[in-house]
């Protein structure tokens, strides 16, 4: 092993901080995932309650898509500086930097079908289930309500197929980006 001079400890550290931003994206990425696992828990629980209202879960759609956009964030975070430490900070280190490129070649433990993945069945699923256990109330049952009130329900039931679609993509296109990465070396 050939000793590190003084110039490569500039890329070595570069590298050592990096990692270390990797590690606190991944963290901050799965507290995300698990706040909203929990809180949309928590609001379906309590639409199914016999205190609870079916239309409160028409804010899931919304928070689902608030918070895929942030993990979607950090995992692009992640693989950009994943690509970065690839492809140009191992070539300033003698003999290279070479955990990326083989952890990209590492046989993944568990393959997952596409429309199983954790993140379109956490985020978009969930964004789903919500309008369709709405969908009813929102149809129908309004013999008492005013037309604005019909409008606004109709308009809230709307905005959050909407905001499925949007979380959708996102959750698609991080998805797409991790298997296209996983084929890439």
């Amino acid at each position: 092993m050939e000793p590190v001079s003084n110039e490569h400890e500039g890329p070595l550290a570069e590298f050592a901080a990096l990692r270390q931003e990797i590690e606190a994206r991944e963290l901050r990425r799965q507290s995300l995932f698990n706040l909203h696992v929990t809180a949309s828990g928590a609001v379906l629980g309590y639409t199914i309650s016999p205190y609870g209202s079916p239309l409160v879960a028409l804010i899931l759609p919304f928070t689902a898509y608030l918070f895929c956009a942030r993990y979607v964030t950090h995992s692009g975070f992640v693989q950009e500086i994943g690509r970065y430490i690839r492809d140009e900070l191992s070539a300033k280190v003698p003999g290279g930097l070479h955990w990326e490129a083989w952890h990209a070649t590492q046989p993944r433990l568990v393959r997952i079908p596409r429309f199983a993945t954790p993140t379109l069945v956490a985020f978009p699923f969930v964004s789903l289930v919500s309008l369709c256990w709405c969908l009813v109330p929102v149809a129908g049952g309004w013999s008492g309500a005013t037309v604005l009130a019909r409008l606004v329900v109709l308009a809230a039931w709307l905005t959050g197929c909407y905001g499925l679609f949007l979380t959708y993509r996102l959750a698609s296109d991080i998805d797409r980006r991790w298997r296209e990465s996983e084929n890439s070396i």
